[in-house]
């Protein structure tokens, strides 16, 4: 089948593919207001407490290009699925962290989840959609970016003055576990 005939997936595919992007989106900029919180509880200065931005974006970075071909040879709802689901449970780790190594570690898992995610999806919509409605499917998509600045960081700040630093990345677990059920992953 060529680039041209290919149909476009339903629109839940597409949109499951957004909420995926808000909630690695949501994970790695909901950092911000929080990290004095993070500071005070692990009892870090500010400076080593920046580390947990660093390393979830580093890992992102090592691993996505790796995760690419993993892909192809897995398949891309394989490694959307197995990123998603890794990264539901890690950022649960985060919120559940008793010291400050065990939450870098799971910051870098996070990252290295979303570095699994993000290519899988992307070469997704490339795979599954026509090539003339490619364009308004990839900006769906990455529309989630957007979402997750524009509404993401102000509600993790919100349910961590509320709740504490904690529950936005509870909030994130819960936001990819409702992406993998509309992927037809959960029950």
């Amino acid at each position: 089948m060529d680039n041209h005939s290919r149909r476009s997936p339903p629109a839940l595919s597409i949109n499951s593919l957004t909420l995926g992007i808000v909630a690695i989106g949501v994970e790695g900029l909901v950092i911000a207001p929080v990290l004095p919180d993070i500071a005070t509880t692990f009892a870090v200065s500010p400076a080593r407490a920046a580390w947990a931005v660093s390393v979830y974006g580093l890992t992102v970075a090592i691993v996505a290009p790796l995760a690419a071909s993993a892909g192809n040879r897995l398949g891309r709802k394989a490694s959307m699925v197995g990123g998603l689901s890794l990264f539901a449970v890690t950022s649960m780790a985060c919120a559940m962290a008793s010291s400050f190594p065990l939450f870098l570690g799971g910051r870098a898992l996070c990252g290295a989840a979303a570095g699994f995610f993000l290519p899988a999806c992307y070469a997704y919509v490339g795979d599954a959609v026509a090539y003339a409605e490619r364009g308004r499917a990839m900006g769906r998509v990455m529309a989630g970016w957007s979402l997750a600045m524009i509404a993401g960081v102000p509600a993790g700040g919100w349910m961590a003055q509320c709740w504490g630093w904690r529950a936005p990345f509870v909030a994130v677990s819960v936001l990819a576990c409702a992406c993998l059920y509309r992927m037809g992953v959960l029950p």
